[in-house]
C-alpha cells in the first residue's frame, strides 16, 4: 500500500511542475514600446520603442484587432522574434528585452519557437516576379537543412515538418527526409501541411468554379494512410478552403453559386467523417481551439448583414448561447475557454460586454476596454482612445499593470532614469544596473533577479525601499544589511551570502518574510521567527535545493 505522506510528496512535486511551467511564458503587453509581464504582473522585459513581436504561425505581427485575440504568450526561454515597423527589420531579443542578434531586411517574417525551430520567410525581388522561399532557424537563430531553402514549408508539429523540395515531403529534427504521399495524390497537388493531431493535410486542385478554384483535401497518417477524403463526405460540392484539424475537427468553406466564399457556407467535419454543423453566412469564421469554437451568423437586413445569435460550439455539437432576448454582436475566442462577448438585449436595447468562461458558463469579467489578452489569472486591455494598457486579475479586481500610473514597474535603467524622481518600482535584470539604482530615490519596492552579482555598492541604501526581492543571485557572497524599513523582504536562492542573520535582523515594521533555500539550523529559524512574531515568516528549503527542479515553488510576494 502507497503511504498518504509519499502520495503527499508526489502530488507537491506535480503542483510544483505544474506552477513552474506556467512561467515559462510571459505575457505581451501591446503597448509601444511593448512589455512582457509575469504571473505576478511585474515586467520582466521591454522591447525597444518601435518593435512589435512576431507571434503567428507564418511569422508575423498581430496586433489583436480584426482577425481576434492577439498572442497570449512570448516563450520565457527562447528567443523572441520582433520586428521594427519603422524598418521592416527583424531581431531576436530574449525575455527581458535585450538585443540578441538581428537578420536585418534578409527576412519578411519568422515563427516564434515552435518545438525548437524557427520558420523564416525569404522574399527575392531582383527579378521580374519575386521569389519566396523558406528555411528553418535553430534554437540559437542559425541556418539549418538548407542553405537556399524551400519552395514551401509549414511549421515543425509532432516531430516533423513539412516542406516543398522539387516536390513534397517531410523532414524530422535532424533534415531526415520522409517521402509518405502516395503517387496517387500527386497530380494537381497544391499544398501540403504539417501534422496536427496525428494527420497531415493535403490540398489538391479539382478545377476552377465560376470566379474560384476548388479543391479536394485528404487527410493522412504517419504512415501515408487516407484518414478522410472530403471527395467521400462531399462529392459533389466546391470547396474552397479546409482548415488543420484542431481538437480533431476541421472547418470548411464551400463556393456559393457565384463561386464566392464571403457568404457561403461552413461546416465543421471530424476526422471520423461526421459533420458537426453547418451554417450559412458565418462572420469571422475560426477554428476549434480547446474543445471550442466561436459560430457567429449573420442576417441580411436593409442592405446590411449584422450579427444576431451567435453562440458558441463545443466538440460534442452542444450549442452555448447567452440568452433569448440576447443579440449577440460580438464573439471572439480569446485563449483557452474564454470567449470576448457583446451582447444587446433585444428589449430595453442595453448592451454588454465581458469576458465570458465557457466551462463555468458565466461571465468572469465585464471590461469596457479592448481585451488583448488572457493567461494565469491576468486580462490584458487597451483604452484605444487614450492608449492605455492595463492589466487586471479578473479574480481579485486588482489592476496589477497600468501605464497610465506613475508607478509602472521599470526593468530597463536608461528609461528609469529619464523618470528618475517618479520611478517607484523596478525589476533588475542586470548586474551593471545596480550601480544606477542609488538615483532612483523614490523607489519603494526593488526585485533583483538572477544576475551576477557578487557585492552591492557602499552606497546601496534606501530610505524609501518597503519591499526587496533578491532573488537567485548566486554569486552574491553579501547580503544588504543596512536597509531597515522595509516591509517585505523576500530571499532566494542567495546561496553564496554569508551573512543572513545579519540581513534580517532590526528590520522595524517588516510584515512579510521569506528566506528560501538558506541553509539555517532550528536555532536559527527559532530566533528569526521569535525576533518577528507579528510577521508572516516563511523559511523553506536548503542551498542544494537551489539546484534542484524538483522543489517547492515559493512565489512569496
Amino acid at each position: 500500500m502507497i503511504k498518504p505522506t509519499f502520495l503527499i510528496f508526489i502530488l507537491s512535486i506535480l503542483t510544483s511542475f505544474n506552477i513552474a511551467f506556467s512561467q515559462n511564458s510571459l505575457l505581451p503587453i501591446y503597448s509601444n514600446p511593448m512589455v512582457f509581464i509575469d504571473s505576478l504582473g511585474k515586467v520582466v522585459g521591454i522591447l525597444p520603442a518601435g518593435y512589435k513581436i512576431l507571434n503567428t504561425k507564418v511569422g508575423n505581427h498581430d496586433g489583436g484587432y480584426v482577425h481576434g485575440m492577439a498572442g497570449n504568450s512570448v516563450s520565457a526561454y527562447a528567443l523572441i522574434p520582433a520586428i521594427d515597423f519603422n524598418t521592416s527589420k527583424i531581431s531576436f531579443f530574449d525575455k527581458t528585452g535585450r538585443f540578441l542578434l538581428s537578420y536585418g531586411n534578409t527576412y519578411e517574417a519568422i515563427t516564434p519557437n515552435i518545438n525548437g525551430f524557427h520558420l523564416a520567410t525569404k522574399v527575392d525581388r531582383k527579378g521580374i516576379l519575386p521569389r519566396t522561399s523558406y528555411t528553418f532557424l535553430d534554437a540559437k537563430g542559425n541556418q539549418v537543412f538548407e542553405y537556399n531553402g524551400f519552395y514551401k514549408a509549414d511549421v515543425f508539429t509532432e516531430d516533423l515538418a513539412a516542406i516543398n523540395n522539387r516536390g513534397w515531403h517531410y523532414i524530422d529534427s535532424t533534415g531526415q527526409r520522409y517521402d509518405l504521399i502516395d503517387s496517387s495524390l500527386t497530380k494537381d497537388l497544391y499544398e501540403v501541411t504539417s501534422f496536427s493531431n496525428g494527420v497531415s493535410k493535403i490540398r489538391i486542385r479539382k478545377g476552377r468554379y465560376q470566379s474560384g478554384d476548388h479543391y479536394r483535401y485528404v487527410f493522412i497518417d504517419k504512415k501515408g494512410n487516407t484518414v478522410l477524403d472530403t471527395d467521400n463526405v462531399f462529392p459533389d460540392e466546391h470547396i474552397a478552403l479546409m482548415g488543420d484539424m484542431h481538437d480533431s475537427i476541421s472547418r470548411i468553406i464551400f463556393q456559393d453559386e457565384r463561386g464566392y466564399t464571403t457568404w457561403g457556407e461552413t461546416a465543421y467535419l471530424k476526422l471520423n467523417g461526421e459533420v458537426l454543423g453547418r451554417f450559412d453566412s458565418l462572420f469571422r469564421i475560426k477554428e476549434f481551439s480547446n474543445g471550442f469554437v466561436p459560430i457567429l451568423p449573420q442576417t441580411k437586413r436593409k442592405g446590411t448583414y449584422e450579427n444576431v445569435d451567435g453562440f458558441i460550439l463545443t466538440t460534442t455539437g452542444e450549442r452555448i448561447g447567452f440568452g433569448e432576448n440576447k443579440k449577440v454582436r460580438e464573439l471572439v475566442h480569446i485563449n483557452d475557454q474564454f470567449f470576448w462577448v457583446y451582447l444587446a438585449d433585444k428589449k430595453d436595447k442595453s448592451t454588454y460586454s465581458g469576458v465570458f468562461d465557457a466551462i463555468k458558463r458565466e461571465f468572469i469579467y465585464r471590461n469596457k476596454h479592448d481585451i488583448m489578452g488572457i493567461k494565469w489569472d491576468l486580462i490584458s486591455l487597451r483604452d484605444s482612445r487614450s492608449k492605455r494598457y492595463y492589466v487586471v486579475n479578473y479574480k481579485t479586481g486588482e489592476i496589477v499593470y497600468d501605464t497610465d500610473k506613475s508607478n509602472l514597474v521599470f526593468s530597463n535603467i536608461q528609461e528609469a532614469l529619464k523618470y528618475k524622481n517618479e520611478v517607484t518600482k523596478y525589476v533588475c535584470l542586470n548586474a551593471e544596473d545596480v550601480a544606477s539604482l542609488g538615483e532612483l530615490k523614490n523607489l519603494k519596492e526593488l526585485s533583483l533577479r538572477k544576475i551576477d552579482l557578487v557585492a552591492f555598492p557602499e552606497n546601496f541604501t534606501f530610505e524609501n525601499l518597503e519591499i526587496l526581492k533578491i532573488d537567485g543571485l548566486r554569486k552574491l557572497e553579501k547580503l544588504p544589511d543596512h536597509i531597515k524599513n522595509l516591509k517585505k523582504l523576500s530571499l532566494r536562492d542567495c546561496t553564496e551570502a554569508n551573512n543572513l542573520m545579519s540581513m534580517v535582523s532590526g528590520l522595524t515594521g517588516l510584515e512579510e518574510l521569506f528566506i528560501i533555500n538558506f541553509d539555517l539550523t532550528t536555532e536559527e529559524k527559532n530566533k528569526i521567527t521569535a525576533m518577528y512574531p507579528d510577521t508572516k515568516v516563511t523559511i523553506k528549503g536548503k542551498k542544494a535545493n537551489a539546484d534542484s527542479e524538483l522543489q517547492e515553488v515559493i512565489f512569496g510576494f
